[in-house]
């Protein structure tokens, strides 16, 4: 997939409507040069997440457009490196949260009653995460959406599992390893290991 094949693809579910032809050429043209160097199978995995996952019609920005295919950039290369991280590998400036530091920070937070409560529940990936992202633990306000992003990601990789589609089984691979990495951290959480 190439740049306009991802733009095609996105403008079937989100549509847009332009003032002129030159208008169009000229919107193209950014988001062709904001999505340079993203790989073919980057833009097919960030298009697929989009349509699968956005609930506003309207077509998204660019800084959604760069973050989603940087994301997909980022869980194809640890794919293709047996779920190692790579520094290189995440979005410009959000290499700060995956040091050693905030890696065992967030496992720390975690060791906490929210953290065991979240291991029961389910949502301690997204705990984790949030932990490893902001530093802190969340507010009581901010708690909800990371349930609701455990239950997504439940929900995805059902229909993964159940197959169907051309990418359903690669999707399934990186769906297990995170759940595996989930079952990891519920075990650490209930188990107290820090380390």
């Amino acid at each position: 997939m190439d740049a306009v094949s991802f733009i095609s693809s996105l403008i079937l579910h989100f549509p847009v409507r332009h003032e002129s032809q030159d208008k169009e050429k000229a919107w193209a043209l950014a988001i062709k040069r904001e999505l340079h160097g993203f790989s073919s199978e980057a833009l097919e995995k960030a298009s697929e997440t989009i349509i699968r996952n956005r609930k506003d019609r309207r077509f998204p920005v660019l800084a959604e457009l760069r973050g989603a295919c940087a994301e997909a950039k980022r869980w194809i290369d640890i794919e293709h490196n047996k779920g190692d991280l790579i520094k290189s590998a995440t979005p410009a400036g959000s290499h700060l949260d995956w040091t050693a530091d905030r890696l065992k920070l967030a496992t720390e937070l975690c060791m906490t009653s929210m953290g065991r409560e979240a291991a029961k529940e389910g949502w301690v990936q997204q705990l984790h995460d949030f932990a490893r992202k902001n530093s802190r633990l969340p507010q009581p306000n901010e708690i909800g959406a990371l349930k609701r992003k455990a239950k997504e990601f439940d929900e995805a990789y059902a229909r993964c599992v159940k197959g169907g589609w051309p990418q359903a089984a690669k999707l399934e691979r990186l769906g297990a390893m995170m759940l595996k990495r989930r079952e990891d951290l519920v075990d650490r959480v209930l188990h107290g290991v820090v380390g």
